[in-house]
């Protein structure tokens, strides 16, 4: 299982080259966040809840637009930490969207069955013969999700399974392989971004951190970026871990 993980990881987020972007140099000022602000209706947002954070606290542009490839990188190695060649396969996910001048928008990253796909953890399924999925957050969805919690104050992998497993099992038409494995990874990207390491070498958030993130699209509350650099080591570990717990339910139940 891991090795098509890494294989789907791999397909979606780092085959397509990177297009011709701006200086870093740009986005300097970046690195240090400014107050969250709730976007406005011209804003551009995305269906991913840790780009909208970075974009709410103005470390990417506050209306989510002209965002480069080079932007991303320089943000997730400055302000995450996250070690150079992990930040740049994230960041090539946006090469799906990139127009000519080498930037997108991050609404443009909602288009249906890309990257995107139904049984979000937070968001609502696309409706038929609609072209972009919806990037406004369910606030009871992001609530039913942080009631999973084994023990109410963390968020973890084997939680962020049982969600996996139950958002799916409730689709008509089921995930096809390769956005399974995207869905499996997006819970612990999030956490390995803004949460912190357990023990077990796992990633966690607390869940009023979880809250603040993934239903609020703001950083949690003193945020200060991992000291050390994140690895795809690190999700490979947690994503691990979800898809371990998704297995146990799956095997006992009908999916």
């Amino acid at each position: 299982m891991l090795p098509i993980l890494l294989l789907a990881l791999n397909i979606a987020l780092g085959v397509v080259p990177a297009s011709a972007s701006p200086s870093a140099s740009s986005i300097a000022s970046r690195y240090v966040a400014k107050d969250w602000r709730a976007p406005t209706a011209s804003d551009s947002r995305s269906p991913c809840p840790g780009l909208n954070t970075l974009a709410n606290h103005d470390i990417l542009a506050r209306d989510g637009r002209n965002i480069s490839h080079s932007m991303l990188v320089s943000v997730f190695e400055k302000f995450l930490n996250f070690e150079e060649s992990f930040a740049i396969g994230i960041a090539n996910a946006s090469n799906f969207f990139l127009r000519a001048d080498g930037t997108f928008d991050l609404h443009d990253s909602a288009v249906h069955g890309v990257i995107e796909h139904d049984a979000s953890l937070v968001h609502d399924n696309t409706p038929a013969g609609e072209e972009f999925a919806p990037v406004e957050t369910n606030m009871t969805k992001a609530e039913l999700l942080l009631g999973l919690s084994a023990d109410g104050v963390l968020m973890t992998a084997k939680d962020l399974g049982v969600a996996r497993y139950l958002l799916e099992r409730a689709l008509t038409i089921p995930l096809d392989t390769t956005h399974q494995q995207l869905a499996a990874v997006e819970g612990p990207l999030g956490m390995s971004a803004f949460g912190f390491t357990q023990k077990d070498g796992t990633k966690a958030m607390k869940v009023d951190d979880f809250r603040n993130v993934f239903k609020f699209n703001r950083l949690p509350d003193g945020f200060k970026k991992s000291l050390q650099p994140v690895t795809i080591d690190d999700i490979t570990k947690t994503t691990t871990q979800l898809l371990e717990r998704k297995a146990e339910l799956v095997a006992f139940g009908q999916l």
